[in-house]
């Protein structure tokens, strides 16, 4: 498989794992992050919206390309993500999308953000 190159950001993906070590009282393991940097990806904004009424509020969607590594072809829509100091969760199922071969070129995932 040929490493693509998509874009120049690099973002930290936070594998999500369950430690049989860790248990709360009430039998549910702790969840453990692992983070692991991932360069050559395109990270862009997808939208953003804004509540104003008696709160603040703003929810903001961002589309990730990035390489068909072995990290983000085990990438869930349980796992987080860090890129330029935020967090992000993954939204939805990441997507593997082929090239005209069937080999897999890139996969395409979205991020979401919630505050306020």
């Amino acid at each position: 498989m040929t490493q693509t190159v998509l874009g120049d950001q690099t973002i930290t993906v936070l594998i999500r794992t369950e430690s049989a070590a860790a248990i709360d009282p009430l039998g549910i393991p702790e969840t453990v992050e692992t983070p692991v940097d991932q360069p050559g990806c395109s990270v862009q904004p997808r939208y953003v919206t804004e509540k104003d009424l008696h709160e603040d509020f703003s929810r903001s969607i961002w589309i990730v390309y990035a390489p068909p590594t072995r990290i983000m072809l085990a990438l869930t829509a349980s796992d987080a993500v860090r890129y330029r100091g935020d967090r992000y969760e993954v939204f939805g199922d990441p997507m593997p999308w082929p090239d005209m071969d069937g080999v897999i070129d890139h996969i395409r995932f979205e991020l979401r953000r919630a505050r306020g």
